[in-house]
């Protein structure tokens, strides 16, 4: 093991510094841009929030963007684990168009927030609840005095 790699910094296979912290359940490769991701090695599974499982999120109702969002950044987004973990939580929360939005960012600090940036660009935004709120409220039957 390397004096450096004690500290958390990220060597590629061929033992190339990425710099990018290090997740012991990562292993990473450089992109064809020559970005570098993290690929879960074989045999490592990410680890289980005790006693809850974190709803998922498809993108089909934008309503449930804002629930959605608010459970996992009070559950996952605070809590002190490696950023790629983060990732893979914030993937396995998400289903179908949610998911294809976000999935080919990689493992980094970057791609963490570029994912997070990407899902309330699309889904969330205090207008879009305004939005709904509106539309529920034309829906309600008109009081006739």
């Amino acid at each position: 093991m390397r004096q450096s790699e004690n500290l958390g910094c990220a060597f590629n296979k061929d033992g190339i510094f990425l710099g990018i912290s290090r997740s012991p359940d990562l292993e990473y490769e450089k992109n064809a841009y020559g970005q570098y991701h993290g690929r879960l090695v074989q045999g490592s599974l990410p680890v289980k929030l005790k006693g809850m499982d974190l709803p998922k999120f498809s993108g089909e109702d934008k309503a449930d963007y804002e629930p959605w969002s608010a459970t996992f950044m009070s559950v996952v987004d605070v809590m002190d684990i490696p950023v790629g973990e983060k990732v893979l939580r914030l993937q396995s929360s998400l289903i179908e168009k949610a998911l294809a939005l976000v999935k080919d960012l990689g493992y980094s600090v970057n791609a963490y927030e570029r994912a997070k940036e990407k899902l309330e660009k699309k889904y969330g935004g205090e207008r879009r609840l305004q939005i709904k709120h509106l539309t529920a409220l034309r829906r309600w039957q008109k009081v006739r005095p």
